[in-house]
């Protein structure tokens, strides 16, 4: 497959306690490409292309794929020809052992080839996974979309690949298996690009265009053997199914044994809102009565091999000739029955608290107005799309509602995008919203005019959730003092109840004054508008609070935009420091996720206990804007020291009030 910017999900290692859904809806993950599961001893184990790893979801229900157990059970080595571009995985039980195949290169697409490892637990979510090579017939050629099966006691590979050297079109190949990860004799072409449908593969750049065919998955029915097969490009809206059959006693290796279908037996449906349907595999009810497609498409027209694909599943039925028919894709969010046969127990599930809100979010600031808890947000996507802010608030720190869109640019006339940060103070019954915008610039830096118009802005409402208006009609700061960019804004206010702005991005951290009307900043008894208090390390998204009379700043080191993002601090008697770095407190976890910061905390009211509220980036994650919300525990050492936060998949234990 010719895939272009690989679909990077929110991957999930979460724990399901019980089953209490007998509905759900499509998609079963906010992304997922090239869906595949195996079922075996009453669980599903489920698999998807993740790009630069490999994962198992473990489940009684697909259904429940969002809070399912999950693992990373491999990551391969850097340097070799299979460390990169890792696409299609599929898990199979075979001979007594697990296996898990897939296909990888180097980074040149032109060396895609298929690999396998080996596990000899009987849970795959246990044991080790040995990497025990690559599986190629003699030619050795481009290859990718391997799947295994047995027939009549032989086990066979059916895959896509290239009859050469030059990615002009991809065929659909069978060969013998000697064992699970030898292929024994020459390769068979059973499926080129022949009928119109299948050729819809043009591209930008070189090649111009590319037949496919690709995907392949053996399906067994009364004397029946079918192999449901992706046609076109991924990249094209025409991706759909296609079937070729024989039956159950001819020779799967002699091309003139299988009929191909002059149609597409699944395609997309524009009006169910479905596009680019394909890369599927099959699944069995638990009780072996129903048959279920699974599957990946779009939302959307468009959207390509990228990162909106998303997995989705439905019963099919049969025809009277024995053949699949697999209906029309069934919109996003139409209630279907879950699988029949499964178990239902009323024990409740463990349901995932972090991240604690559904869609892609960053620099939360986490506060507690009246009698909720808040989270502000930024809206995570490219800087043109960042024109609104939403609110999130919570009675128990558990279950969060949503209030879209409480700010936008409609709103604020000087901001046109990147509305980033969003940091609210609640005053005379009236809650003033300070934000950034614009990404401003300065001549020193990006050779541009030090005036352009943005930098830090206030927003009014009578409520939390707004409506806010412009309270400025321009920023409150608009210029870079002390080399520090006007973002990451941060209000405090101290023990005299004066509220100090914290503010600055490059490296530079600089705290104002604020006029009793936040209209202004009123300057230090030296002249200055503000101070520069830049500890060792800082590099922006500065946040204060104060515990046992002492002042703790904190704030984020490293890029935002991948996984080397953490969060640091110091401790000072007062609060303009001196602020010396202590140490870092929340880094990467190669086993939850990167890129962790720009960062809030909440103390629960009339306790000790503490909350660190922060961005992270899921694994696998290659698009710098996949950042999702997520709280947890901060703990404090006798000495009044942080204690390293740990991430986790349960986030906040239990309703807070």
């Amino acid at each position: 497959m010719k895939k272009f910017f690989l679909l990077l999900p929110l991957f999930f290692a979460l724990v399901f306690t019980g089953i209490a859904q007998e509905t759900f809806t499509n998609p079963l993950l906010p992304s997922g490409a090239d869906p595949y599961s195996f079922y075996k001893d009453g669980y599903y184990y489920y698999t998807h292309t993740m790009g630069n790893r490999l994962g198992i979801w473990k489940t009684k229900n697909l259904a429940n794929l969002k809070t399912a157990e999950a693992k990373i059970i491999w990551t391969p080595p850097t340097g070799t020809l299979y460390s990169k571009e890792i696409w299609a995985p599929e898990i199979h039980f075979i001979q007594g052992k697990w296996y898990m195949y897939f296909a990888a290169d180097d980074g040149d697409n032109n060396h895609h080839r298929m690999y396998v490892l080996e596990n000899a637990s009987p849970d795959p979510m246990q044991g080790n996974w040995d990497f025990k090579g690559k599986v190629a017939d003699s030619t050795d050629k481009w290859a990718i979309d391997g799947d295994v099966f047995e027939h009549n006691g032989q086990l066979y590979m059916i895959w896509s690949g290239w009859e050469g050297d030059v990615n002009v079109q991809q065929n659909i190949y069978i060969a013998k298996m000697k064992n699970p990860w030898t292929i024994e004799g020459p390769r068979v072409m059973l499926s080129g690009s022949d009928f119109d449908w299948e050729k819809h593969g043009d591209l930008p750049g070189n090649p111009s265009h590319v037949n496919v065919n690709e995907g392949p998955q053996i399906l067994k029915h009364d004397n029946k053997v079918l192999i449901i097969y992706s046609a076109s490009g991924c990249w094209t809206d025409f991706y759909a199914l296609g079937m070729l059959s024989t039956d159950k006693n001819a020779d799967l290796l002699n091309p003139k044994s299988w009929v191909k279908s002059p149609q597409p037996v699944f395609k997309a449906s524009p009006e169910n809102g479905v596009y680019a349907p394909g890369h599927n595999s099959f699944f069995k009810s638990p009780d072996g009565k129903e048959d279920w497609i699974l599957y990946h498409a779009n939302a959307k027209p468009g959207q390509g091999c990228g990162t909106f694909r998303s997995p989705r599943m439905q019963k099919f039925s049969w025809n009277p000739d024995g053949t699949p028919n697999f209906g029309t894709p069934v919109k996003e969010q139409q209630v279907l029955a879950i699988p029949s046969g499964q178990t239902r127990s009323r024990a409740k599930a463990k349901l995932p608290k972090n991240p604690i809100f559904e869609g892609w979010y960053a620099d939360p600031e986490g506060v507690i107005l009246g009698n909720k808890y808040w989270v502000f947000p930024t809206f995570s996507a490219k800087y043109k799309a960042q024109v609104f802010l939403d609110a999130f608030s919570s009675k128990d720190l558990v279950n969060w509602k949503k209030h879209p869109r409480i700010v936008d640019t409609s709103a604020i006339k000087w901001a046109n995008m990147a509305m980033w940060a969003p940091s609210i103070v609640q005053k005379d019954q009236q809650y003033f919203l300070f934000f950034s915008a614009n990404d401003i610039q300065s001549a020193e830096r990006n050779k541009v005019k030090d005036d352009t118009l943005g930098g830090i802005g206030i927003a009014v409402a009578n409520r939390p959730q707004g409506p806010y208006r412009d309270y400025l009609g321009k920023p409150l700061i608009n210029h870079f003092y002390n080399k520090a960019q006007p973002i990451d804004q941060f209000v405090f206010q101290d023990k005299d109840q004066q509220y100090y702005i914290f503010y600055g991005g490059w490296g530079h951290c600089n705290v104002g004054k604020l006029n009793a009307d936040f209209t202004a900043l009123t300057p230090f008894p030296n002249g200055d508008l503000v101070k520069e208090i830049t500890p060792q390390g800082y590099v922006e998204g500065p946040t204060m609070f104060i515990r046992n009379g002492k002042y703790y700043l904190m704030w984020s080191e490293g890029g935002w935009t991948n996984g080397t993002y953490k969060v640091a601090y110091a401790v000072a008697d007062g609060m303009m420091g001196p602020f010396e770095k202590i140490g870092t407190i929340l880094k990467a976890d190669e086993n939850i996720a990167t890129g962790a910061g720009h960062h809030s905390v909440i103390n629960v009211p009339n306790t000790d206990e503490w909350y660190m509220v922060y961005h992270r980036r899921p694994i696998p994650n290659f698009d710098r804007d996949h950042r999702v919300v997520c709280i947890d525990r901060l703990y404090f050492n006798a000495d009044g020291t942080i204690k390293e936060v740990k991430m986790t998949f349960e986030g906040v234990k239990r309703k807070l009030k």
